[in-house]
């Protein structure tokens, strides 16, 4: 057998995708990345499969294995982690976009850094430094700053000073996977366009936010139903209430019978008779069926096409476009309100905000590389010469880099070690 080596693989994959992937779709050749000066393409990966890569091997990825999705990692070992979400988000995101025509790569590599932001113990410290930020935080844009700022690739050829250099795509998409706000202006709109521009907007992108609900709102529900002490303690306390929720659950597991062409089989006890993968499956397929169907009716046809619609998602529902947002109050009212995780937000915010408090009161306590950013910060010493305009770096920022990098464990250990 002979050896063959691929000089320019990578060219031979960017003309596979012209020549494969749907017209609007994006791709991977006309990519650019928030710095190019010094950058050098790779000859055996596509962009969007190097952003991929880079990723997954920042610490920031690593660390969303002992994160909180809704219940704290040390509630069991059967539960959602933020790295467990984000896998299923990058399978079901590069499912569609195959099935779609899109470039699977780009999906992948917005699904895979979309969280990479997030904060331990779930959304619940998110509000804890949302109020003792200026600026506020926001999980989506505190995502790229990890990939532009705080991750240190230690690129040895000087392509960037900070970050992992990933594409403008990529780094759009890991932005507006969820909304943000309309006045929010954290980036320079002359050298940056990812937050005031729909110049980078796809349909990939598009799709990564929609599955990101998806994902959670399957994969929530499943780890309620086994969290027996969450729908058992209403089933047993307030049993008007689980009746509403059981009708509502059939209600929603109808539609989804409907949409695949199944019969309907009710749910009458929970816990032998739900089936999760229903629902799942149904919004999976009408996801794909909307998304068509969107494509159609907006007659789009090429990457301006897309631009045009900026205010538009792309990626939509058909016919669980009406009921999805009814289905998110039902998981907010029954799920995410419980008292269990409540309670569970109550404590991660009384330790997020005693950290911060401490930190603030005495910076001594913050390890030596962060002290060092901290003094630099209260100085007012320029941190690194970014292309974006970014946070301010300001002493309260620093620290709040700091706690929304911690795992669920290493947030509990410096409030033992502090407190107790």
């Amino acid at each position: 057998m002979k050896n063959i080596i691929f000089d320019n693989l990578r060219q031979d994959l960017e003309d596979k995708e012209e020549y494969n992937l749907a017209p609007y779709a994006i791709k991977s050749k006309a990519a650019q990345r928030l710095y190019m000066g010094n950058y050098e393409p790779c000859q055996r990966r596509t962009e969007f499969e190097r952003d991929k890569d880079r990723i997954i091997y920042s610490l920031a990825f690593k660390r969303l294995m002992e994160k909180t999705q809704v219940y704290m990692t040390n509630q069991g070992d059967h539960y959602t982690n933020r790295l467990s979400h984000t896998l299923e988000v990058t399978q079901i995101s590069r499912s569609i976009a195959t099935s779609l025509g899109l470039n699977a790569y780009l999906t992948e590599a917005i699904a895979l850094g979309h969280d990479l932001g997030h904060t331990p113990f779930g959304h619940a410290v998110e509000a804890v430094l949302k109020n003792n930020v200026e600026g506020g935080f926001e999980h989506n844009c505190q995502s790229v700053l990890v990939v532009d700022y705080l991750e240190n690739k230690g690129f040895n050829n000087n392509e960037a000073p900070n970050g992992l250099n990933l594409t403008n795509y990529t780094r759009y998409g890991i932005l507006h996977h969820t909304k943000i706000p309309q006045d929010t202006n954290i980036y320079n709109s002359e050298s940056d366009a990812i937050a005031t521009s729909s110049q980078y907007k796809s349909i990939e992108s598009d799709l990564v936010c929609k599955i990101d609900t998806l994902a959670y709102l399957y994969h929530d529900l499943e780890d309620a139903i086994k969290n027996k002490n969450i729908l058992q303690d209403m089933k047993l306390n307030d049993t008007k209430q689980f009746k509403a929720f059981l009708e509502e659950l059939n209600f929603y597991t109808s539609i989804a019978s409907q949409i695949l062409g199944i019969e309907y089989v009710k749910i009458v006890d929970l816990w032998e008779d739900y089936n999760p993968n229903t629902i799942l499956k149904a919004m999976i397929k009408d996801l794909i069926i909307g998304t068509k169907e969107q494509i159609q009716n907006l007659m789009i046809e090429n990457q301006e096409d897309i631009i045009n619609h900026g205010n538009i998602s792309i990626a939509e529902y058909s016919a669980f476009k009406e009921h999805f947002k009814s289905y998110k109050t039902f998981m907010k009212n029954y799920i995410y309100r419980s008292p269990i995780a409540c309670q569970m937000d109550t404590k991660a915010q009384f330790i997020a905000g005693r950290l911060f408090e401490s930190f603030s009161t005495n910076p001594q306590q913050l390890p030596y590389r962060t002290r060092k950013i901290y003094e630099n910060a209260k100085n007012g010493i320029i941190l690194a010469d970014r292309k974006d305009a970014g946070y301010d770096i300001t002493p309260t920022r620093v620290i709040a880099n700091y706690i929304a990098g911690m795992t669920d464990r290493y947030a509990m250990e410096n409030y033992q070690r502090m407190f107790e």
